[in-house]
């Protein structure tokens, strides 16, 4: 009979406490882990490290943010529409960038122009060559384009 009364309530209530003193971890108690920057100043779509590690370029709604290896800012390119996509080419100062509206661009790095502009069908995915020479784009009607570095189909 004390046993079923234990059961019935006084258990119910040390778990119940138990529950809620739990620990949570979330942001501000990871421990290991601590902010250092903030990035992008608006919604971050895409992040690409240049090949050698010396800087970081960061889509985002409102364009595309350049970093340095030690996070200090570089540049930023605005842009009238959200980038969704970022590519940096594997040895020239260059980045192919896809937007929302499915245009594709390279820029200059190093005077943030823009080179060139590609638009024609719903571009999903892309990637470099490993000698930089060609582009691949995947689109979402399931085709695989490949384009020189003036975007121009190969």
């Amino acid at each position: 009979m004390t046993f079923n009364l234990f059961k019935k309530t006084i258990l119910p209530i040390v778990i119940s406490i138990f529950i809620s003193s739990a620990y949570v971890t979330n942001a501000g108690n990871l421990g290991a882990f601590h902010e250092s920057t903030i990035f992008g100043r608006g919604v971050v779509t895409n992040l690409a490290w240049r090949p050698d590690g010396l800087a970081l370029a960061v889509a985002s709604e409102r364009g595309i943010w350049l970093y340095s290896e030690n996070l200090e800012d570089i540049s930023f390119w605005a842009t009238p529409t959200r980038i969704q996509e970022i590519y940096w080419h594997p040895s020239q100062n260059e980045i192919i960038s896809i937007d929302e509206n499915d245009m594709v661009s390279i820029w200059d790095v190093l005077t943030g122009e823009q080179i060139s502009q590609l638009d024609t069908e719903e571009f999903t995915v892309g990637a470099w060559s490993p000698l930089g020479d060609v582009f691949a784009l995947g689109t979402s009607v399931g085709t695989v384009l490949i384009y020189d570095r003036d975007l121009r189909k190969s």
